[in-house]
């Protein structure tokens, strides 16, 4: 991991007390950013969604005036097309070896990215069976997104089936009380089978 990885904005939720630490580095990385540019280190493109997510939910610094909100939403305003560029441009046979790079705190979102520039659908299951084989493969990031689930069910399934760990996913998601809202969680249809 790049010493810059560890200064990378997360946005977690609305509620998120750490806010406040990102601010500045959210507001650099805003007015460097230059759309044209030709953008390789995946991390960079998913702190951009990150930062966007601060802006969708407008959190914005209590020291920044009118004005500035206005200039970096515009700016802002610019992201998703790169983002949806570079997840359209993405090599598939590249894809195990992108995921080996992307900071750990930007595992979920890769997903969801992947998942809502319909990048899963050019998968090949031996892609993803070997990405799933990964150390850097979290269960629950996959289990967030229904089209995926539902397009590797059976390679999840088997994947499911030999870690005893994944009971407890189970077990978690549908039996314990949880005290603030999770995220859903869809399972493979042959679980249930």
């Amino acid at each position: 991991m790049e010493s810059n990885d560890i200064l990378r904005v997360k946005y977690y939720s609305i509620n998120d007390m750490s806010v406040g630490f990102y601010l500045k580095r959210i507001e650099d990385v805003i007015s460097n950013f230059a759309a044209e540019e030709n953008r390789t280190d995946i991390n960079e493109i998913m702190e951009l969604y990150n930062i966007q997510q601060f802006f969708q939910n407008r959190i914005y610094s209590k020291y920044w005036t009118r004005q500035q909100i206005n200039d970096y939403s515009r700016i802002v305003e610019k992201f998703p097309k790169v983002i949806g560029k570079s997840f359209f441009e993405i090599e598939i046979n590249m894809l195990k070896s992108i995921f080996e790079t992307i900071n750990y705190t930007y595992r979920n979102d890769f997903w969801k990215l992947i998942e809502k520039y319909k990048v899963y659908e050019k998968i090949p299951v031996e892609v993803f069976k070997d990405i799933i084989l990964s150390k850097h493969f979290i269960l629950g990031d996959i289990l967030e997104c229904k089209k995926i689930v539902k397009k590797f069910s059976k390679e999840i399934t088997v994947y499911m089936v030999a870690n005893p760990f994944c009971a407890e996913i189970l077990l978690n998601y549908y039996l314990v009380v949880h005290d603030r809202n999770i995220e859903p969680l869809y399972f493979p249809a042959e679980l249930s089978e």
